[in-house]
């Protein structure tokens, strides 16, 4: 497969993350993260422990056309993981017609930077991006597994709430886990910001 991953030219930095377009060189650097089982048992809905490069080819083309692809970079530089800015696709969603809604599929896959706010910055910066200038109408965090605990805590600080539960579809060994879908509406995080701003207009 040539030129699979559909580019795009936007860059945005966050507090403590810089988001940079997802080359086709960045690929191998995914491999790794989707060969690894603990970083999988959070990030994929399936129950799998590994991926071939074929397998990861294909995830990140489909992505790739949805939306805008991006690798995560730290301070220093150094790639920790990747997320999509992605159209909705998922038809429980319910997109009326002509409404604008986007997911955020997100992988931290450097182990060492979990639990330091990276993904909460990354999911920051997307947000206000999509609200701000793509001016949509909700952003949404599809199919956390309720074991999820990180996760769904950092979509709640957010602002996002639970809108959708789906019962045992989630399956880790003879376990079963729920999927859970959040979202946050176009008022609900105006609202936000208004309460999150001094008399000044300079947010605290």
């Amino acid at each position: 497969m040539t030129d699979f991953i559909k580019q795009h030219n936007l860059h945005l930095r966050g507090k403590k993350t810089r988001l940079r377009p997802f080359t086709e060189a960045d690929i191998h650097i995914a491999r790794r993260w989707n060969q690894d089982a603990e970083v999988l048992y959070y990030a994929d809905s399936n129950e799998v422990t590994g991926y071939t490069l074929e397998d990861v080819k294909d995830i990140y083309h489909s992505m790739s056309q949805q939306g805008y692809l991006f690798i995560i970079e730290a301070e220093d530089g150094k790639p920790i993981g990747e997320v999509c800015l992605q159209w909705i696709n998922i038809e429980r969603a319910n997109v009326k017609p002509g409404e604008k809604v986007m997911r955020v599929p997100i992988m931290i896959g450097e182990k060492s930077y979990w639990e330091k706010g990276y993904g909460k910055d990354v999911v920051s910066t997307l947000m206000r991006y999509a609200f701000l200038e793509l001016k949509i109408d909700r952003f949404c965090a599809m199919g956390v597994a309720s074991f999820n605990e990180r996760a769904l805590g950092m979509f709640s600080s957010l602002g996002l709430w639970e809108v959708r539960r789906l019962k045992g579809t989630v399956k880790r060994g003879t376990a079963e886990f729920d999927e859970v879908d959040l979202e946050i509406t176009r008022e609900e995080f105006m609202r936000k910001q208004t309460s999150c701003a001094t008399p000044s207009g300079k947010e605290v």
